[in-house]
C-alpha cells in the first residue's frame, strides 16, 4: 500500500477513536432534526391542502424545496460544518424564517404567495446547514468492520425521527393548530445544531491532500456525468428508467397523505399514525440491509427488485384501503421498498461506471432523480385534482411498480457482478419528513461517499 494511504488509514484511525465518545451527541442531534422537520412536513401539508383542497398548490411547496439543491449543485458540499457556532447561525437563520410563518397567520398577512417564499428561504438554509444534511457521520474508522456499529446506530436515528415525528406531528395538529407545531419545529431545529458535535470527516480531507488538482465546477461534473451515463453501458439505460420512475413515485408519496387523510381517514392523528408506517418500514429496510455483508449474494438475486415491486404493489392498493390499520401495514412495506432503492441503484451504477467516472455519473444521475422528482410532483397533483384522489395514489403505485420492473431487468443483466452495497443513513431521503430536499441533497452526498471508496479502492490496488 502507498505511503499515502498508510498515513490516511492512521488518520482515520485516530479520528475514530476521538470521535466516539461524540456519538451520543450525533444520535440525539440527527434525531431531534428529524423529528422537527417531520413535524415541519406534516404540519404544512396538512394546512395547505386544508385551506386550499388543492394537490397542486399542495405540491408546489416540494417543488420549491427542490428547485434550491437542483440549480445549486455541490456547492452545498462547501457547507460542512467543522463549528457548531457556524452550524447554529444558519439553523437560527432557518428557526426565523420557521416562525414567521404562524406569527404572519396569527396576524392574517400570511398569503399563499408568502408562505412559499418563506418555505424557499427555510429550504435553501436546510440545504446549506443541517444535522441531516451536514458530514455528520463518523465515517473515520480503518475499516468497515469498525465503521458498521456507528454507521448502523447513526443511520437508525433518522428513520426513528420518521417513526415518532408524524405521531406526534397528528396530535399536536389536532391539540394545537398546524401552524403552531412550527414553533416546536423551530425550537428543535436550533436543539439539533446545539447538540451537534460538528465532526469533521478526516478521509476527505487527507485523501484531497494528497491529488493534485481541484474539483471540477458543477456544470463541467455534470456535463462529463452525462456523457458517461449516455455513452456507458446499455445497463446504465434501464437504471435511468428505474431511477426516474422511483424518483416520480417517492417524492409524491409524503403528498397523498394528507390527501388520504382528509378524504378518508378523517383526522390528522390517523394522518400521523399512517404516516409512521414509513419511518418502521425504513427501520425494517435499514436493519436488514446492515445485516448484510457488502458482497452478500442474496442482494444480487433479485429479492431487491422484489420489495420495490411489493412496495408498488402496496401504494396502488392503498388507493382503495379503508382503514388506518390497513393504510399503516401498507406504508410499512412501501417504506421498506422506496428505502432500499437508492443505496442498490447508486451502487449498480457505480459499478458499471469506470473509477475515474463515477463522481461525476453520480451527480448527473442526482440531477435526474431531481428533476424527476419534480415530474412526479406535478403529475401527481394534476392527477388528483382534476381526476380524483385515487387517481394520484395510483399513478405512484404504478410508478413503482415500474422502477421494480426496471430494476429486474438491471439485476439480471448484473447476475455476474459483485455489488458492495453499504447502508448508508444518507439515503433514505425521498421518504424522509422533510420530504425533497433532504433526499436530494444527501443522494449527492451519497454520491460523494461511493467515489471517495471507489478513489480509496484504486489506492490501495495501486
Amino acid at each position: 500500500m502507498p505511503a499515502t494511504a498508510r498515513s490516511v488509514t492512521a488518520a482515520e484511525s485516530e479520528q475514530f477513536r476521538l470521535g466516539a465518545p461524540v456519538l451520543g451527541l450525533l444520535l440525539w442531534s440527527r434525531l431531534l432534526a428529524q423529528i422537527g422537520e417531520s413535524l415541519g412536513t406534516v404540519a404544512l401539508l396538512w394546512f395547505v391542502y386544508d385551506v386550499s383542497a388543492s394537490a397542486l398548490k399542495m405540491v408546489a411547496l416540494g417543488v420549491l424545496q427542490t428547485l434550491p439543491p437542483l440549480f445549486a449543485g455541490p456547492a452545498r458540499e462547501t457547507a460542512v460544518f467543522r463549528s457548531r457556532l457556524r452550524l447554529v447561525g444558519v439553523m437560527v437563520a432557518r428557526a426565523s424564517t420557521l416562525t414567521a410563518i404562524p406569527t404572519l397567520y396569527a396576524f392574517d398577512l400570511l398569503s399563499l404567495k408568502r408562505l412559499y417564499l418563506l418555505v424557499l428561504l427555510s429550504s435553501v438554509l436546510a440545504m446549506y446547514g443541517s444535522p441531516l444534511t451536514a458530514a455528520s457521520v463518523p465515517t473515520s474508522a480503518a475499516s468497515p468492520s469498525q465503521r458498521r456499529v456507528p454507521d448502523s446506530l447513526v443511520q437508525s436515528a433518522p428513520s426513528l425521527g420518521l417513526l415518532f415525528g408524524p405521531v406526534f406531528a397528528g396530535i399536536g395538529i389536532a391539540a394545537i393548530g398546524a401552524l403552531t407545531l412550527l414553533y416546536i419545529h423551530a425550537v428543535l431545529v436550533v436543539t439539533a445544531a446545539v447538540v451537534f458535535p460538528g465532526l469533521a470527516p478526516v478521509r476527505r480531507k487527507a485523501a484531497a491532500e494528497g491529488r493534485p488538482g481541484t474539483r471540477p465546477r458543477y456544470a463541467q461534473e455534470l456535463a462529463e456525468g452525462l456523457r458517461s451515463l449516455l455513452a456507458g453501458h446499455r445497463l446504465l439505460f434501464a437504471l435511468l428508467a428505474a431511477v426516474a420512475f422511483y424518483s416520480a413515485a417517492a417524492a409524491s408519496i409524503p403528498f397523498m397523505l394528507p390527501v388520504l387523510a382528509q378524504h378518508r381517514l378523517g383526522s390528522p392523528i390517523a394522518m400521523g399514525w399512517v404516516w409512521s408506517g414509513l419511518g418502521a418500514g425504513s427501520l425494517l429496510a435499514s436493519t436488514w440491509l446492515a445485516a448484510q455483508s457488502p458482497h452478500d449474494r442474496g442482494i444480487q438475486s433479485g429479492w431487491p427488485a422484489l420489495f420495490i415491486i411489493a412496495g408498488g404493489s402496496a401504494i396502488c392498493v392503498l388507493a382503495m384501503s379503508a382503514t388506518s390499520l390497513s393504510s399503516t401495514v401498507l406504508l410499512v412495506i412501501a417504506g421498506a421498498a422506496v428505502w432500499l432503492f437508492t443505496p442498490i441503484a447508486w451502487s449498480m451504477v457505480g459499478q458499471a461506471t469506470p473509477a475515474a467516472l463515477v463522481r461525476q455519473t453520480l451527480t448527473a444521475l442526482s440531477a435526474w432523480a431531481m428533476a424527476s422528482s419534480l415530474a412526479g410532483l406535478v403529475a401527481f397533483g394534476f392527477a388528483t385534482d382534476f381526476v380524483g384522489p385515487n387517481a394520484g395514489i395510483l399513478l405512484a403505485g404504478l410508478l413503482l411498480l415500474g422502477a421494480g420492473a426496471m430494476m429486474t431487468i438491471s439485476t439480471v443483466a448484473m447476475s455476474g457482478r459483485k455489488i458492495p452495497i453499504r447502508a448508508h443513513s444518507s439515503v433514505n431521503g425521498l421518504m424522509s419528513g422533510t420530504g425533497p430536499i433532504v433526499s436530494v441533497t444527501t443522494q449527492r452526498k451519497a454520491a460523494g461517499g461511493l467515489a471517495d471508496r471507489a478513489a480509496e479502492a484504486e489506492e490501495e490496488r495501486s
